[in-house]
């Protein structure tokens, strides 16, 4: 008899829900998944999403993320989309095992996935884990790379130092760097350099 564990899947949107004052067009989100998790079962991370085009004539987008952003076990907890080629001919999906994050993109190089598609597929999504950890996992999606951290509300994103033609790393002064990421905007929030206040914001970044 398999052990439940009170493990409640909460999905977590945050594009384009009036949060952001911002020109920039948001796509909207909306997912319902507050659930209880029975370890060693797939459990489909959705039980219902839906996209809003941020404009007329927005038919879909290159691709669509979906992260473990908080309480991830990494090498216990995954997120897969089963029967993926029979169900879903027309997208790839690969999961980043050391950030937790489902990546759902066209199979043709450089195309868009129909806002259909991206429905359909979403949810398909399971999450399953041989973790005996009770802590709740929390689920982000977005439609950029950015990775989201609910317990602050912020986004993150890794950009590496650029290289020479030698391969070496070109360093920046911290000046350069955060005037780099100031010009940076994602879905109208003006970036910055990282304050690392938490282990988890440290992954992140």
């Amino acid at each position: 008899m398999r052990k439940s564990y009170p493990i409640f899947i909460l999905i977590i949107l945050f594009l384009g829900i009036g949060k952001i004052n911002s020109q920039t067009p948001q796509p909207i989100l909306d997912a319902v998944g507050n659930q209880i998790y029975c370890a060693g079962t797939d459990l489909n991370i959705a039980t219902s999403f839906s996209i809003t085009p941020s404009s007329i004539g927005e038919i879909g987008q290159p691709a669509i993320y979906i992260q473990i952003s908080e309480g991830y076990d990494n090498g216990q907890d995954i997120l897969d989309i089963p029967n993926l080629l029979s169900n879903h001919p027309n997208i790839k999906i690969s999961f980043n095992a050391q950030f937790g994050k489902l990546t759902i993109e066209s199979n043709i190089a450089g195309g868009l996935i129909n806002y259909n598609d991206i429905e359909k597929a979403l949810l398909d999504v399971i999450f399953r884990t041989n973790s005996n950890s009770v802590q709740t996992r929390k689920f982000s999606i977005t439609i950029g790379q950015a990775d989201y951290l609910p317990s602050n509300d912020h986004y993150y994103k890794y950009i590496p130092f650029p290289t020479n033609s030698a391969g070496n790393v070109v360093s920046k002064s911290w000046t350069d760097s955060r005037a780099e990421a100031e010009t940076i905007d994602y879905y109208g929030r003006k970036g910055y350099l990282v304050t690392v206040r938490s282990e988890t914001a440290a992954a992140l970044a």
